[in-house]
Formats: C-alpha cells, structure tokens, sequence
C-alpha cells in the first residue's frame, strides 16, 4: 500500500529508554500504559515498545546506538513524530537525535501530554528539552 492510499496516519512515539534495567521496566511500563489509552484512529509505532523485552530477553543493550538505524527509519516512514515527556526526555541522547532526525525530514512534531492524550503541534525545530521554563 503506497503512503497516500493509507486512511489511518501513523505516529512514531518518542520517550526516554537508557538507564538501569529497573528504570528501564518501568518506563517501558508507563508507555504501554500510556499505548492502550490513546485514541486508536491514528497507529502509532513505539521502539521502545517493540524492542523491550526482546532485548530483555536476548540481553540486547538498551542504548539507543542499538536502534539507532532501526528508529530512523520508522521516523522515515511515519506521518508524525511524537515526543512523550516522560521522567528523564530532557536528557535522553536518543531522543534529541531522533527529534533533529524528525525535523530533517520535515515531519510534523508533536508533544503528548500524557494526563489528557492532546497532541500539540511544535512549529520550532529547536529541541523543546533545551528551553528554559
């Protein structure tokens, strides 16, 4: 199916994975929670979703070096990049190159607001981690 024929957009979802593998667990848990709570009219593509417990159970490294070509090109294929500000996004390496990765192919970017799932639209190609309050 070519990219115009598809009625349902897809999103690649952004959130911050690195750390121990407690951290690891539970922001894995946190974005599966979040997953099933969103609106199911768009489809949406989480690495960290796919990839957890595979590499949990191949003892895979959690760094995003690991995924790195693996998340670049979902973000390719994706309609929009959204990034979810979880405990720890403002630091993670992994997200600030996939958010720089975004904007170079001009995808529309967004942040989710994981209490009410609103999507809000960044027109900047700054990254929103560097912003002072």
């Amino acid at each position: 199916m070519e990219k115009g024929d598809r009625k349902v957009k897809l999103y690649y979802l952004a959130s911050p994975y690195s750390g121990d593998m407690q951290k690891r667990n539970e922001r894995y848990k946190l974005l599966v929670e979040l997953l099933v709570r969103l609106p199911k009219d768009i489809a949406y593509y989480s690495s960290i979703a796919m990839w957890h417990h595979i590499s949990k159970r191949f003892n895979l490294s959690g760094e995003f070096s690991t995924y790195r070509a693996i998340d670049f090109e979902f973000i390719s294929r994706c309609d929009a990049f959204a990034l979810i500000p979880l405990s720890g996004w403002k630091e993670s390496i992994g997200m600030k190159e996939e958010w720089e990765y975004a904007c170079s192919r001009k995808k529309d970017r967004y942040v989710l607001n994981p209490i009410d799932l609103s999507f809000h639209l960044l027109h900047s190609k700054r990254w929103p981690g560097d912003r002072k309050p």
